[in-house]
């Protein structure tokens, strides 16, 4: 049997260097966004901005693009999702609507509880490899050589099977909606974008970052708080954290923003009230509002699980919102 992990660091190996490669040096690629991007983008100016943001799936850059983001960067920590942002971005670019989605999607698609034989066709792989700069070519021709496209598609060490339907998709993502695909597609055919990519982790990033933005966008890192700061206090993670964001709002220009949280299901903003048994430190919401000083603002907008099961839920998504004022 093929081995992908080593296959993958083969690939990569052309530009980072591990001393003792293994399947852990990966994290796997997210298909597509767990979030309602367009939930909070819809409530934030972005046109104009200069933007960081996490990769990820790169939906986040996909969707800042399609809402007019002046600049753009990126970061992650894995690899990966590099190459990955780059194969969507080139993709758009290649391929109309339907080929899309026949391309990107695969759990749940075309109808409910079948795989598409389609993903990653290497055909469609030939229209879009022309688009793609030379280091993503060879990353991903790499793969293909060794294995058929549903082989890369359906493997659970390259990717998440944390992939919804596509109705939950074009409602999350304006970029999915026809139209606006269409009107992304312009924009990426007339404009280049030089999209810097810091592969470092949240932690690192006020010590590598190299410009200022009016915008950083943290996603749903900061749930995971509690390994981040290794199962410490509460009190100690979130302390931490807040200095984090002190630290990373000195790479802000003035009035600039930092998105510090993606809230999933929160029944009530001022109580640790969640529909999930796992509740994060960051869904302390007292703790949290202390420890910032009462300074974060909450946004509140559709949750994800409201197109997933089609209900008007009493659990909306949110995101916290820390903003840089003149005198910081």
């Amino acid at each position: 049997m093929k081995n992908l992990g080593k296959n993958i660091f083969l690939a990569l190996s052309n530009f980072l260097k591990y001393e003792y490669p293994s399947e852990n040096d990966f994290d796997f690629i997210y298909p597509f966004t767990t979030e309602n991007i367009d939930g909070y983008l819809s409530k934030i100016d972005v046109d104009n901005k200069d933007v960081l943001t996490v990769c990820s799936s790169g939906d986040h850059v996909l969707n800042l693009i399609l809402k007019g983001a002046k600049k753009i960067d990126t970061f992650d920590i894995s690899p990966l999702s590099k190459y990955y942002l780059n194969l969507k971005i080139a993709g758009v670019k290649a391929l109309e609507y339907k080929e899309f989605l026949d391309f990107f999607r695969y759990v749940d698609y075309p109808k409910a509880f079948e795989n598409n034989s389609k993903a990653f066709d290497f055909k469609k792989y030939l229209k879009i490899s022309p688009y793609l700069d030379k280091y993503t070519r060879t990353f991903w021709d790499s793969l293909y050589m060794e294995f058929d496209g549903i082989e890369l598609r359906e493997n659970e060490f390259l990717f998440s099977r944390d992939e919804d339907k596509n109705r939950v998709l074009v409602n999350i993502n304006a970029y999915l909606k026809e139209e606006n695909y269409y009107k992304l597609k312009s924009i990426l055919n007339s404009k280049e974008y030089d999209i810097k990519f810091y592969y470092n982790n949240m932690l690192e990033l006020p010590n590598v970052l190299k410009d200022k933005y009016d915008i950083i966008m943290l996603s749903n890192i900061p749930q995971y708080l509690n390994g981040i700061y290794e199962y410490k206090s509460i009190t100690y993670c979130l302390n931490k954290f807040r200095e984090l964001i002190d630290k990373l709002s000195n790479k802000l220009n003035n009035n600039g923003l930092i998105v510090t949280n993606y809230y999933y299901n929160v029944k009530d903003i001022n109580k640790n009230d969640r529909e999930n048994e796992d509740i994060s430190y960051m869904y302390d919401f007292p703790l949290v509002n202390q420890v910032f000083d009462g300074k974060l603002e909450y946004l509140t907008f559709n949750g994800v699980k409201d197109y997933i099961f089609e209900t008007d839920m009493r659990f909306k998504d949110h995101v916290s919102i820390y903003r840089k004022t003149k005198n910081k």
